[in-house]
């Protein structure tokens, strides 16, 4: 797993691009994130693939703050941006929930587009802040489901 903050002042900001719209924040933090990871030496990823939000959700707040990322990290990394996944089903935040709570709450929401049915190589999934792990596990879940053959972590922060 790659991460770049584990700070509050970082998470501070990372709720500002989440909850206020700071998607200068994002692209700024998914550069830096790119960066790490390179530093780090690149893997061959077939993809960049954002956490989706389901579509009720990126109507309220009018982005995808994973996207952004994504977007920043593919373009440090020279690796396509992948959307292959869709949230499936609207749920409730995850923020104030138990670790058990997220596992129920993300379960059978996140799936691969058909038009990404078939997958090969390794992807790299983004995501803003990684706690209880149960978004990315679903998420990596789908993609190795559909064919990947390993799937790296890339977030902002670990809390």
């Amino acid at each position: 797993m790659f991460s770049v903050a584990e700070d509050d002042d970082y998470l501070r900001i990372i709720h500002g691009l989440k909850y206020n719209g700071f998607m200068r924040v994002g692209r700024e933090f998914g550069r830096e994130l790119g960066f790490e990871i390179k530093r780090r030496g690149k893997e061959e990823y077939g993809g960049i693939v954002p956490v989706p939000i389901h579509h009720a959700r990126l109507r309220e707040r009018g982005f995808n703050q994973s996207l952004i990322i994504a977007q920043a990290v593919s373009e440090v990394l020279d690796v396509p941006l992948v959307p292959a996944l869709k949230r499936i089903k609207y749920t409730t935040t995850q923020t104030q929930l138990s670790k058990s709570e997220r596992t129920k709450n993300i379960r059978n929401t996140i799936v691969v587009k058909k038009n990404f049915a078939t997958l090969n190589g390794a992807y790299l999934l983004i995501d803003d802040v990684l706690t209880t792990g149960s978004t990315m596990n679903a998420a990596a879940t789908a993609l190795l489901n559909a064919g990947a053959s390993r799937v790296d972590c890339g977030v902002l922060a670990v809390v």
